[in-house]
C-alpha cells in the first residue's frame, strides 16, 4: 500500500509541474502574440563593470556593458550600440506588453534587433521550445505514454532557465 501512496504523490506532483509549465509557456506565447509597446527613453549614463567569476581556484573577470536611462538599464551583448551612444540621446525601445522584455532598440534610425539580453532572442527559439515541451508532455500524459517524464524534465529545465533569464537579464 505504501508504494502505491507514492506513486501517486509523485504522479501527483509531475501533473502540477507540467500543468505549471504549461501555464507558463503560454503567457510567453500570449506575450509574444500581443506584439510590443514602444516608449521613448533618454540616456543617462553608460554602465561598465568587471565582475568575478568561476571559482576559488579559476577566477576570471567578465565585462558587462550598458546604458541607464530615465526608465531602467540595459546590459548589451556586444560594444557597438555601448559605443555609438551618447549621454542625452533618445532611444526607442520595444518591449513585450506582458513581461517587459526588450525585444529592440531603435537608435538613429538603426534597429538593433537582440542587442540586449532577452528571453525572446534568437527568433523566439527558448518560448517556443518551452510552450512546444509543455504540450508534448501534457498530451503524452493524458494518453499515459512513456515518453511523459522526457517532456516534463525538457519543459522543466526550459522553464526554471527562462525564470531566472528574465529575473538577471536586466541587471547590470
Amino acid at each position: 500500500m505504501k508504494v502505491n501512496a507514492e506513486a501517486f504523490q509523485m504522479e501527483s506532483i509531475k501533473i502540477k509541474i507540467i500543468y505549471f509549465t504549461l501555464f507558463f509557456s503560454t503567457l510567453l506565447m500570449f506575450d509574444i502574440l500581443l506584439g510590443v509597446q514602444l516608449s521613448e527613453e533618454q540616456i543617462e549614463d553608460k554602465a561598465y563593470k568587471e565582475l568575478q567569476t568561476g571559482t576559488v581556484k579559476n577566477r576570471g573577470k567578465r565585462t558587462v556593458i550598458g546604458i541607464v536611462t530615465n526608465k531602467s538599464e540595459y546590459p548589451f551583448r556586444n560594444p557597438t550600440f555601448y559605443n555609438e551612444a551618447r549621454k542625452g540621446d533618445i532611444l526607442l525601445v520595444s518591449k513585450s506588453k506582458i513581461f517587459g522584455e526588450v525585444t529592440k532598440i531603435k537608435y538613429k534610425n538603426i534597429e538593433y534587433e537582440n542587442a540586449v539580453f532577452s528571453i525572446y532572442a534568437i527568433c523566439y527559439l527558448f518560448p517556443i521550445i518551452c510552450f512546444t515541451s509543455s504540450i508534448g508532455g501534457f498530451i503524452l500524459y493524458r494518453f499515459k505514454s512513456s515518453h511523459f517524464d522526457f517532456f516534463l524534465v525538457l519543459s522543466s529545465i526550459i522553464t526554471i532557465y527562462l525564470i531566472i533569464s528574465m529575473v538577471t537579464n536586466n541587471n547590470i
